[in-house]
């Protein structure tokens, strides 16, 4: 092999490996920074998702210019290339965040001009949650937009409301009996009814794929919780659910300090469906959940836990 040829060879190898070199430091900055069983890397890393902060993150590097006046003028102009680098990556990372088990983002971007400028205003107020000047004079930004509340991607993205449906009727756990004839001045007791403060899913080791707006069926294909029972302004302010899959969130859980309360009611999913997204539980489980539900409307207020 001439050297002219060895020396193409030698670059074409660079240009192979430095992508992968640039996606593993990007992903791992990103991890070192978020819980890694929370995260869910997007944008060839990055960008970032974080379930349990509620969260997206994206990275963006600047390099100074050659013909900088002054160091100060030369990291400045790295600092806003780094900027404007994140912010690319920033639009790449939101559009890829799954919003059902159908939809992305970046589909409901498309078919709408009233999301898309939405979209374009939220982004606008990123924040800046990590900045740093390397030693070689390049800049590092990571920057990060919410996912609930004011100012957020499920804000940007709410459409027109749909009217809100109604849960399915509670099933009654054991089946009504005619009671005995009560003699004169009989004053029966009411039996104490349980006050659940929310739902806890457990649906670890199936391989859920995360979304915004998961759905739980019972395995009759009934809907027992989704998108279409709850009020539309919990579900922008706070999200359909909570996932919990690093320790300290799956200790919270037990601490009664999660958003499903310190008396929660927890079942157990038995297998996933719509491209592992939505869960599927037991039609007895889905009974007791709604008959659960009754006195306090806990799934009407999104208190759900899902552990995976």
């Amino acid at each position: 092999m001439s050297r002219k040829a060895w020396i193409c060879l030698v670059l074409s190898l660079l240009l192979l490996v430095l992508p992968l070199v640039t996606y593993a430091n990007n992903a791992q900055f990103l991890y070192n920074n978020n819980d890694p069983y929370a995260s869910q890397p997007v944008a060839d890393g990055n960008g970032l998702v974080n379930w349990e902060t509620d969260s997206v993150e994206a990275i963006g590097f600047g390099v100074p210019p050659a013909n900088a006046f002054s160091s100060a003028q030369a990291r400045n102009m790295a600092r806003r290339a780094a900027i404007a680098d994140a912010q690319r990556n920033l639009l790449e990372s939101v559009q890829g965040v799954q919003v059902d088990s159908e939809t992305t983002v970046e589909n409901l971007a498309v078919s709408s001009d009233v999301i898309n400028t939405r979209m374009s205003g939220m982004l606008k107020g990123y924040k800046i949650v990590n900045e740093q000047q390397m030693p070689d004079g390049s800049y590092q930004v990571v920057i990060s937009v919410r996912m609930y509340g004011q100012n957020s991607l499920a804000n940007a993205i709410s459409g027109q409301r749909q009217p809100q449906r109604p849960f399915p009727p509670a099933v009654q756990p054991y089946p009504q009996q005619q009671p005995n004839q009560p003699h004169q001045g009989y004053q029966p007791t009411q039996p104490a009814v349980r006050q659940y403060t929310g739902l806890v899913i457990d649906a670890r080791r199936l391989g859920l794929e995360r979304t915004m707006t998961p759905m739980i069926y019972d395995e009759t294909g009934k809907v027992i919780y989704g998108n279409m029972y709850v009020d539309q302004n919990y579900v922008v302010q706070n999200g359909l659910v909570d996932y919990a899959a690093s320790p300290g969130a799956i200790e919270l859980i037990g601490m009664g300090q999660s958003r499903a309360g310190a008396d929660y009611i927890e079942v157990k999913a038995i297998k996933l469906r719509d491209r592992n997204r939505n869960i599927v539980i037991s039609a007895a489980d889905g009974d007791r959940i709604l008959n659960a539900n009754g006195p306090t409307g806990f799934l009407l207020k999104c208190n759900v836990v899902i552990k995976h």
